[in-house]
C-alpha cells in the first residue's frame, strides 16, 4: 500500500470556494441561499465526505447542471476518490468541444474486454501539459497487447516518437484509421475503473446530519497505485544545445522559474474552468529566492513586457532569458532534465520535469487544481514533486518562507 497520506479535512471556507466558483446562474436563482447548497456558515469546518454529501442538494435541485457534475468530480479527485471522480471527469468542457469539433467520431468511453490484438485509436483532446498527464494510461494498453494510435498535438508529436507504448503517431488533422475503439485521451482513466459511480443520497432539509456514513463512497489511490508520468528521454543533441546555453548563462546550481499559467481570468469562458489560471506577483517570488547561489533562467510562457526586469530587480542579479524554449519542447524537456530545480506554477513544463523523470517544487493556488490534491505537501500524480500550497484567504507568505527554507538547507 503506498505511503502517501490522504487527507480528509477541508475548511468549509473552501467548501463554499468551490461550489461559487462556477455554480450555474440557474442553480443559484433556484437556491437563493448559497447556504442550501453549501454547509451554512455557522459550521467551522467539514470533511470532504460531507462536502460531496451536499452536492446532492444541487443535483436535486438541479438534475442535469453539467455544472455541478464538473464540480464534484475536481472535488472526488481532489479528495482521492479517483473510481467516482474519474465518472463525473466525463463532464469535462473540452469533452463537449471536442465532441461538437469532430461530430463524426465514433467516440467510445470503454474499452475492449479483451485488448490483446485490438487497435485502439487515442485522441489527445485538452491542453498539452494533459495530454502528457493522461498519456501515463497508455502503457497499460500496451502492455494488454492493444496496438494505439495517437493523435498528437503538432508541439508534442515529435517528442512522442520516443515512447514505445505508441504504435503509431498521427498529426492533428490527420483521418482516423480503423480502430476497435475511438477515445479521447481525457477518457481513458474512466475506461480503466473497474467501479460503478458510489450512491448519494439526498441532503436533509436543513442539512443536519451530514455524515460519511451515510455516503458510500470507493477510494482507489491507494491500490492500485496511481500509473506513473509517461518517461520520455530528450534527445542527446538537445542536452548538447542546452548545456552550452547554461553554462553561457552562468554557473550552478541552476533554478529554472515560471510565475503564471493558463487562460487569464476575462478569458475564460466560465464554468468550472476558473481554475485554468495560475499566478503569483514576482516580488515575494523572487525575494524568496534572492539568498540562493547559482543561476536563474526564466522559463515562463509569454512573459509581459518588464516582467523579466521586474525579477531580476526583486532577485538582485539577473534572470536569463529562455522563454522562448516553450516553442520547442524538444529544448524545454531538455533543459527541465539539466537544470537543478523547477520552481513554479502548474503548466506544461511541470508535465516535461516528470516526463523527464526529475522533480520540482511546485506553487499551487487555493482551491488546488485536482491533481495536486486538496491538501498536503505532495500529490501521487507527481512523486517527489514538493508542493506549497497557497492560504485559504489568499496568503503566499507561509508557502514562500517553506520554498526557501527547504532550499537554503540545500543549497547554502
Amino acid at each position: 500500500m503506498a505511503s502517501w497520506p490522504l487527507r480528509w479535512v477541508i475548511r468549509d471556507e473552501y467548501a463554499k470556494r468551490w461550489a461559487a466558483s462556477a455554480a450555474p446562474s440557474n442553480l443559484r436563482r433556484r437556491t437563493r441561499d448559497s447556504s442550501r447548497v453549501t454547509p451554512p456558515p455557522s459550521q467551522p469546518s467539514v470533511t470532504s465526505i460531507r462536502h460531496l454529501k451536499w452536492f446532492a442538494r444541487a443535483f436535486a435541485l438541479s438534475p442535469d447542471s453539467i455544472a455541478a457534475h464538473q464540480l464534484r468530480g475536481h472535488a472526488q479527485l481532489a479528495q482521492g476518490c479517483l473510481a467516482d471522480g474519474w465518472i463525473e471527469y466525463a463532464y469535462r468542457p473540452t469533452y463537449y468541444r471536442f465532441r461538437a469539433k469532430y461530430p463524426e467520431m465514433p467516440w467510445s468511453r470503454a474499452l475492449p474486454v479483451e485488448l490483446a490484438g485490438k487497435d485502439i485509436f487515442v485522441a489527445g483532446e485538452q491542453g498539452l501539459g494533459d495530454e502528457i498527464f493522461f498519456l501515463r494510461f497508455v502503457p497499460s494498453l500496451s502492455a494488454a497487447g492493444a496496438r494505439v494510435t495517437y493523435r498528437a498535438g503538432n508541439k508534442i508529436r515529435s517528442l512522442l516518437t520516443r515512447v514505445g507504448c505508441l504504435a503509431h503517431i498521427m498529426p492533428e488533422t490527420g483521418s482516423v484509421p480503423q480502430a476497435d475503439a475511438v477515445m479521447m485521451v481525457g477518457d481513458l482513466p474512466r475506461a480503466f475503473s473497474a467501479y460503478a459511480a458510489s450512491p448519494l443520497r439526498a441532503a436533509t432539509s436543513d442539512g443536519a446530519n451530514v455524515g460519511g456514513r451515510e455516503f458510500a463512497f470507493r477510494i482507489s489511490v491507494f491500490w492500485p497505485p496511481v500509473p506513473p508520468s509517461l518517461a520520455i528521454p530528450p534527445l542527446e543533441s538537445c542536452l548538447a544545445t542546452m548545456r552550452r546555453s547554461l553554462a553561457e548563462a552562468g554557473k550552478p546550481p541552476y533554478f529554472g522559474v515560471s510565475w503564471k499559467a493558463g487562460t487569464p481570468p476575462q478569458e475564460q469562458r466560465g464554468g468550472s474552468e476558473w481554475n485554468l489560471h495560475k499566478a503569483l506577483e514576482i516580488e515575494p517570488l523572487a525575494g524568496a529566492l534572492q539568498d540562493l547561489p547559482g543561476t536563474f533562467i526564466a522559463l515562463q510562457r509569454n512573459p509581459a513586457p518588464g516582467e523579466l526586469d521586474l525579477f531580476s530587480r526583486f532577485l538582485g542579479r539577473q534572470v536569463h532569458d529562455f522563454s522562448a524554449l516553450n516553442e520547442d519542447l524538444e529544448l524545454m524537456l531538455s533543459v527541465l532534465a539539466l537544470i537543478d530545480e523547477y520552481i513554479g506554477v502548474s503548466n506544461t513544463n511541470m508535465h516535461l520535469r516528470a516526463a523527464a523523470r526529475r522533480t520540482a517544487r511546485v506553487l499551487i493556488p487555493c482551491p488546488a487544481e485536482w491533481r495536486w490534491m486538496a491538501s498536503g505537501p505532495s500529490s501521487p500524480w507527481f512523486p517527489g514533486f514538493t508542493i506549497y500550497r497557497q492560504s485559504l484567504d489568499g496568503d503566499w507568505s507561509a508557502a514562500l518562507a517553506r520554498l526557501r527554507d527547504d532550499l537554503t538547507r540545500i543549497y547554502r
